[in-house]
This record gives structure tokens, sequence and C-alpha cells, in this order.
């Protein structure tokens, strides 16, 4: 799944909520994340506690 904007966000998070789930996001900037995954490896890009 893919969103764009505060607007998308906030009702993603809203809909996660409404479930019953918790949702943390955390944004990895364009310019890094390729140098990330190759020194990491592949990240789970959605998580729900």
């Amino acid at each position: 799944m893919h969103s764009e904007g505060p607007d998308a966000s906030s009702a993603l998070r809203r809909f996660v909520e409404a479930l019953g789930a918790s949702l943390d996001v955390v944004v990895v900037p364009r310019e890094t994340s390729d140098a990330y995954a190759s020194q990491r490896g592949a990240k789970p890009l959605l998580a729900t506690g």
C-alpha cells in the first residue's frame, strides 16, 4: 500500500486504529533509502503492534 501526503497518512492511521491496532510509520528519505536497503537488507515498510 502506498500513500502520499499527510491526509492519506491520517486516514490510514484512523483506519488502522479503528481496527484496534496501532500504526507506527518510519519515513526514510528517498536519497538515502537505496544505501540503507543495501547496507541492512530488506526492511518491512509497515508494522502494526
